[in-house]
């Protein structure tokens, strides 16, 4: 017994020192990538400690029921264990701190509070064993032990959760969710925008908890109000929003991300629109008419505004409810007290048709199908029929036709359907038209014509008939800007460069010299890209009687070589080591909101000096030498001084290849916040590179920083062919 005591004392003062050294060192540490790794179970381990001291008091207030030797043994065992696993889990949570983006408030409130109760645990481990003086005030000993633990958890749960997480909803905002009434001058976001972002979105993205340095104002009076965050502009954030949604769900990338409740199609839809419309907002309903992008997603808003439809099919028992959902098709109630169901498919290449055969077992209680985006033909549409009390039936950009229709005439209950993007022409709009039941159809993009709609609005006066935004002549409005469809800048092998557009008709330009792109005398982006060198792209996109988009700037570079050493000649400031020296060369890019973590390399004291040495294949192919750095003026990180490119064939006999002085900070650039490179050419094939990448000695006079030492952040160094 003796020398598992003496184990045990060993572990808890070796690994209790260990953590207090780290935690008063917590905002100087950079850890190797496997201890941060091993963070992730901090969450997994922190129930063992809790669990242990709350079997510990329980025994502890049923002592009477054991003899006395055999009680001391069992306590003092479980008192052990409470300190080790108390130890080992908040240095866990240190490690899992460390790069994340959490409160620096509650972050220190719940280090310190787990750090008290690790200390604390090991105080109580020793004191029974050694100090027989304090057992009569042993029960008040452990109930500031449970107040302590109470503490260090709710400050765990405020980190993860956000401060307000237990606060019981304010009567004023529930009275405004609720009893909110809705007039023409009721701004659209606050409609249609604002309650997805909250259910959705503010969990992660809130004041105390800005998860990726982004803030979602809950209530906001204008547009700067609406996204608090370290973004370039407004609309590149709207773009990486709209990106990030339509990634597949399994990607890291994908938000909500794997474990919170996903967006519903019919939410994903209604936020692109919004931001593909310009993400104001300010705009009312009074403004969103007939010929407005927003029309029909306001029309649907209001209608579903109104009580829910009482059904009088029996509810779906949940274990058969459980059965129709996988990880690409789910089925829900369309609300708890309703037994009407609604079926939503994701993944084109995950469905089959035989998905709609399995759904045959709730076809009385699925009021409401989306199959967009699914390869459904028209034979398929027979299926469909099976479902009986159909109201509302999705097929958006299937492989539908005027062939299929009739198929749809056996739904009498259908109220809304949608075929844009199919091949539908103006053949299949009697047969709609005939159908008793339809109320409304949507008609975006597909084969029929302004006039032809034109027609159809006037002759078939029963339905509503929506064909998407259709300028007047009058009318001037400004276009998106391109969507890049690249999940990254760094290009593989053979990969293109590929772009689309959200309006038809519109073509898209490009510069590849830096300069402006115009209407008349720009390259014209008709398919993918390929460059066979780093290239910075200006892309700009154009339509007769639109103003045209903003320009936008994307820096592609290609994968580079891989050094088969790379090393520090200087190093970079201790609390920006990123990833550490690897990050230059692991061909991925840092965020610009996350200076701080990820793989940024921050230099103020030293200049960036960095050797690279290469196999005689690799170096001889080398032609390209491209640093990438990032900006952020108002925090003081500018771009370089200067970048200098020296080989040799040993380290010992280098001599400068290549050099690029930059141009100085200019008053009108005291806002940028972005990233951008320095591509050097060099045509010296040599084993050892050296690169030199120079910060700016003192801020300008008009710099809230003047005469202060600039920052250079550098992310990566590519070697090219």
């Amino acid at each position: 017994m003796q020398g598992y005591k003496s184990w045990i004392s060993n572990i808890l003062i070796g690994a209790n020192f260990l953590l207090f050294f780290l935690a008063i060192s917590a905002d100087k540490i950079v850890l190797p990538t496997f201890l941060s790794w091993t963070g992730h179970f901090h969450p997994l381990l922190l129930h063992l400690p809790l669990g242990i001291a709350s079997f510990s008091i329980i025994l502890w207030l049923f002592k009477r029921n054991f003899s006395g030797s055999s009680f001391n043994e069992i306590y003092e065992l479980t008192l052990s264990l409470s300190a080790v696993s108390s130890v080992f889990t908040a240095l866990l949570g240190l490690f899992l701190s460390k790069g994340q983006d959490y409160d620096a408030v509650m972050l220190r409130n719940h280090l310190w509070s787990g750090v008290a109760l690790s200390f604390f645990t090991w105080f109580s481990w020793w004191a029974f064993t050694n100090l027989e003086r304090v057992k009569p005030f042993w029960t008040y000993l452990q109930v500031f032990g449970l107040a302590l633990m109470s503490f260090a958890g709710h400050a765990g749960g405020s980190l993860t959760h956000g401060a307000d997480y237990l606060n019981f909803p304010d009567k004023k905002e529930i009275d405004e969710d609720v009893q909110a009434v809705i007039t023409d001058s009721t701004s659209y976001f606050q409609l249609a925008i604002r309650p997805i972002l909250e259910k959705k979105c503010v969990s992660c993205h809130k004041k105390d908890k800005a998860k990726g340095d982004l803030i979602l104002a809950s209530n906001p009076n204008t547009t700067s109000d609406v996204w608090v965050a370290k973004h370039a502009n407004f609309t590149e954030m709207l773009v990486e929003m709209v990106q990030r949604i339509d990634l597949p769900i399994t990607d890291k990338e994908h938000m909500p991300p794997r474990g919170k409740e996903p967006l519903e199609p019919q939410e994903i839809v209604t936020l692109k629109n919004w931001i593909n419309a310009g993400g104001n907002t300010n705009e009312i309903l009074a403004s969103i008419e007939q010929n407005h992008v927003l029309f029909a997603d306001k029309e649907l808003l209001l209608q579903s505004g109104s009580k829910i439809k009482m059904y009088t099919f029996p509810f779906l028992s949940s274990k058969k409810l459980a059965s129709l959902n996988d990880a690409f098709t789910v089925v829900r109630q369309i609300a708890n007290e309703s037994p009407a169901l609604k079926a939503d498919f994701f993944i084109t290449k995950s469905f089959e048709i035989s998905k709609l055969d399995k759904l045959s077992a709730a076809k009385e209680q699925i009021i409401h199908i989306n199959l967009s985006k699914m390869p459904i033909r028209d034979e398929d549409l027979s299926m469909i029929t099976l479902f009986s009390n159909l109201e509302k039936l999705i097929l958006n950009q299937t492989d539908i036709t005027d062939k299929g229709i009739p198929s749809l005439k056996k739904l009498n209950k259908i109220r809304v359907l949608s075929l844009s993007g199919t091949e539908i022409s103006i053949k299949s709009v009697p047969v709609l038209a005939a159908m008793k039941s339809l109320e409304e159809v949507y008609l975006w993009h597909t084969n029929i014509t302004e006039s032809e709609f034109q027609d159809i609005v006037k002759k078939y006066k029963n339905i509503k008939w929506y064909f998407g935004f259709s300028p007047s002549s009058t009318d001037i409005l400004p276009l998106n800007g391109p969507i890049l469809e690249n999940k990254s800048l760094v290009l593989m092998e053979n990969d293109s460069i590929r772009f689309k557009k959200s309006i038809s008709g519109a073509i898209i330009r490009y510069t590849d010299d830096g300069s402006e792109p115009d209407s008349l005398s720009s390259q014209v982006y008709s398919h993918p890209l390929v460059f066979s060198k780093p290239v910075t792209l200006s892309v700009k996109i154009f339509k007769p009687g639109w103003i045209s988009s903003p320009t936008y700037t994307f820096a592609f570079f290609k994968a580079g070589l891989k050094p088969d050493s790379t090393r520090w000649l200087t190093s970079p400031e201790p609390e920006y080591l990123g990833a550490g020296v690897q990050s230059l060369t692991d061909n991925s890019l840092g965020k610009i909101d996350q200076f701080r973590a990820g793989n940024w390399l921050g230099y103020k004291n030293n200049r960036m000096e960095t050797l690279f040495k290469f196999k005689p294949g690799d170096a001889a192919a080398i032609r390209f030498v491209s640093v990438h750095y990032g900006i952020n003026v108002q925090s003081y990180i500018l771009a370089p001084q200067y970048v200098e490119v020296w080989g040799g064939d040993s380290e010992r006999s280098m001599t400068l290849i290549k050099k690029k002085v930059l141009p100085v900070l200019v008053k009108e650039k005291l806002n940028e916040v972005g990233t951008s490179a320095v591509i050097l050419e060099v045509n010296k094939p040599t084993r050892y590179f050296k690169v030199i990448v120079k910060n700016v000695d003192k801020l300008p006079t008009f710099h809230p920083g003047r005469g202060d030492r600039g920052w250079i952040f550098i992310d990566e160094v590519f070697f090219s062919k």
